[in-house]
């Protein structure tokens, strides 16, 4: 890049005109210090935004950096460290090492809710629903934390995977009421309104995901049932039209198919 090599060439000349002067000798340069801490963090986050990216190689050359300036005595550092070492585990499918380092990251700080969130996601996908609630529970009470609509969210979703709709339609509601652009859990709130044969709710829960989200396979499927169960065949009729057009080749446009030949 032009600015790379710019800096290149201020770089040759400097060092040209100290050798040229006569002034360069071992005493006249001196090392900077380094900013452990800063390095630290630099390297973890570069760690974290790699694992972002999916890029494993690159997230544990980071962490591996990021443990040269590890200070073990400081709790909420070493729980971050952790919390990086157990997503990256859980991308290579190192189940067991990745909640060993959840753990370790809980274990050094229990107020980290990153690493609780990140450790209920990791639960939630292994089917493990109890643990994942008990952890997620305790996120949603972290008023501070930043994803803590999400948390209610994944409460939610937990909930009705132990078959308990009303819990889970109170926890889609508050993640709601806490971001109310945030855009799932009207979705799911519909689904168990129409689950519950409150048509009314349903529609006005589905009408508000439309609103944020527009047309999506999930919704116009949703809808499709919706305006059955009401009796509005038509309107079923070009929502299913509409479904077929925007997404052919989804599960929901296959389900419709499937729904018309009965």
């Amino acid at each position: 890049m032009k600015r790379g090599s710019g800096i290149g060439s201020i770089t040759t000349f400097l060092l040209a005109s100290l050798l040229l002067s006569g002034c360069v000798s071992s005493t006249n340069i001196t090392k900077m210090p380094v900013d452990t801490v800063d390095a630290y963090q630099q390297h973890l986050n570069l760690a974290m935004q790699y694992i972002g990216m999916n890029n494993r190689d690159l997230a544990r050359i980071h962490l591996v950096k990021a443990e040269k300036y590890f200070n073990s005595s400081d709790k909420v550092a070493q729980s971050q460290f952790y919390n990086g070492y157990a997503l990256l585990y859980q991308m290579e499918l190192e189940r067991v090492l990745a909640e060993k380092y959840f753990r370790k990251a809980l274990d050094g700080n229990a107020e980290n809710s990153t690493a609780r969130y990140n450790f209920a996601s990791f639960l939630f996908n292994q089917e493990r629903f109890d643990d994942a609630l008990d952890q997620i529970l305790i996120v949603t009470e972290d008023l501070n934390y930043q994803r803590r609509p999400q948390a209610f969210y994944i409460a939610g979703l937990l909930e009705n995977k132990r078959e308990q709709p009303d819990r889970a339609l109170r926890f889609f509601i508050r993640a709601t009421e806490l971001s109310p652009l945030f855009r799932p859990p009207y979705i799911e709130s519909a689904k168990i309104y129409m689950g519950q044969q409150n048509l009314v709710l349903a529609k006005k829960k589905l009408l508000e995901h439309v609103g944020l989200a527009g047309p999506t396979a999930d919704n116009l499927w949703l809808s499709i049932r919706l305006e059955t169960h009401l009796g509005n065949n038509e309107l079923a009729r070009i929502q299913g039209e509409k479904l077929k057009m925007l997404y052919p080749d989804s599960k929901e446009a296959a389900q419709y198919a499937t729904a018309l030949q009965y």
